[in-house]
Protein backbone atom coordinates (compact mmCIF):
# COMPACT_ATOMS: atom_id res chain seq x y z
CA UNK A 1 0.00 0.00 0.00
CA UNK A 2 1.22 3.31 -0.99
CA UNK A 3 1.53 5.94 1.68
CA UNK A 4 1.64 9.56 1.36
CA UNK A 5 1.41 12.51 4.17
CA UNK A 6 -0.97 15.35 3.96
CA UNK A 7 -0.98 18.58 6.26
CA UNK A 8 -4.71 18.99 6.90
CA UNK A 9 -5.80 22.01 8.36
CA UNK A 10 -9.01 21.43 10.60
CA UNK A 11 -10.73 23.67 12.71
CA UNK A 12 -10.49 23.50 15.80
CA UNK A 13 -14.42 22.68 16.92
CA UNK A 14 -14.39 20.15 13.76
CA UNK A 15 -11.01 18.24 15.22
CA UNK A 16 -12.57 17.49 18.74
CA UNK A 17 -15.65 16.44 16.99
CA UNK A 18 -13.50 13.73 14.81
CA UNK A 19 -11.65 12.72 17.69
CA UNK A 20 -15.07 12.85 20.24
CA UNK A 21 -16.29 9.94 17.06
CA UNK A 22 -13.10 8.30 16.86
CA UNK A 23 -13.04 7.37 20.12
CA UNK A 24 -16.62 6.47 19.95
CA UNK A 25 -15.79 4.11 16.94
CA UNK A 26 -12.72 2.88 18.81
CA UNK A 27 -10.37 3.61 15.76
CA UNK A 28 -7.95 6.05 15.09
CA UNK A 29 -8.47 9.35 14.03
CA UNK A 30 -6.22 8.68 10.85
CA UNK A 31 -8.89 6.04 9.77
CA UNK A 32 -12.04 7.91 10.64
CA UNK A 33 -10.65 10.70 8.23
CA UNK A 34 -9.63 8.29 5.80
CA UNK A 35 -12.90 6.16 5.61
CA UNK A 36 -14.93 9.39 5.52
CA UNK A 37 -13.10 10.73 3.03
CA UNK A 38 -13.84 7.47 0.79
CA UNK A 39 -17.18 7.52 1.60
CA UNK A 40 -17.49 10.92 0.44
CA UNK A 41 -15.61 10.47 -3.27
CA UNK A 42 -17.90 7.27 -3.64
CA UNK A 43 -21.04 9.27 -3.02
CA UNK A 44 -19.75 12.31 -5.34
CA UNK A 45 -18.28 9.41 -8.02
CA UNK A 46 -21.52 7.44 -8.32
CA UNK A 47 -23.20 10.96 -9.09
CA UNK A 48 -20.98 11.71 -11.77
CA UNK A 49 -21.44 8.67 -13.44
CA UNK A 50 -24.92 9.15 -13.40
CA UNK A 51 -24.63 12.14 -14.92
CA UNK A 52 -22.47 11.19 -17.90
CA UNK A 53 -25.17 8.23 -17.92
CA UNK A 54 -27.93 10.49 -18.27
CA UNK A 55 -26.08 12.90 -21.10
CA UNK A 56 -24.93 9.72 -22.80
CA UNK A 57 -28.53 8.43 -22.97
CA UNK A 58 -29.67 11.65 -24.81
CA UNK A 59 -27.25 11.95 -27.55
CA UNK A 60 -28.56 9.95 -30.49
CA UNK A 61 -27.78 6.77 -31.21
CA UNK A 62 -24.69 6.46 -33.57
CA UNK A 63 -24.99 3.32 -35.92
CA UNK A 64 -21.60 1.79 -35.55
CA UNK A 65 -22.31 -0.90 -37.85
CA UNK A 66 -22.68 1.14 -40.73
CA UNK A 67 -19.51 3.05 -40.17
CA UNK A 68 -17.49 -0.02 -40.06
CA UNK A 69 -19.27 -1.94 -42.59
CA UNK A 70 -17.61 1.56 -45.25
CA UNK A 71 -20.96 3.13 -45.97
CA UNK A 72 -18.94 6.56 -44.02
CA UNK A 73 -15.84 7.20 -45.19
CA UNK A 74 -12.72 6.85 -43.52
CA UNK A 75 -11.27 10.47 -42.10
CA UNK A 76 -8.07 11.27 -44.18
CA UNK A 77 -4.98 11.38 -42.29
CA UNK A 78 -3.18 15.22 -42.64
CA UNK A 79 0.20 13.93 -44.31
CA UNK A 80 -1.91 10.84 -46.34
CA UNK A 81 -1.48 10.22 -49.33
CA UNK A 82 -3.12 7.76 -49.88
CA UNK A 83 -7.32 7.22 -49.93
CA UNK A 84 -8.49 4.49 -48.78
CA UNK A 85 -11.98 3.28 -50.63
CA UNK A 86 -14.65 2.05 -47.95
CA UNK A 87 -15.87 -1.65 -48.66
CA UNK A 88 -19.44 -2.19 -48.92
CA UNK A 89 -20.59 -4.99 -46.26
CA UNK A 90 -23.23 -7.07 -48.32
CA UNK A 91 -24.41 -8.35 -44.81
CA UNK A 92 -25.42 -4.94 -43.67
CA UNK A 93 -26.94 -3.15 -46.52
CA UNK A 94 -28.51 0.19 -46.31
CA UNK A 95 -32.80 -0.65 -46.44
Amino acid sequence: MERSNFALRLLPSLHRAAQRVAERENCSLNQLINLALAEKIAVLDAGYWSDRKKAAAKKPPVDVLKRLAGNVPPRRAMNSRLERVPVKCPAYAER
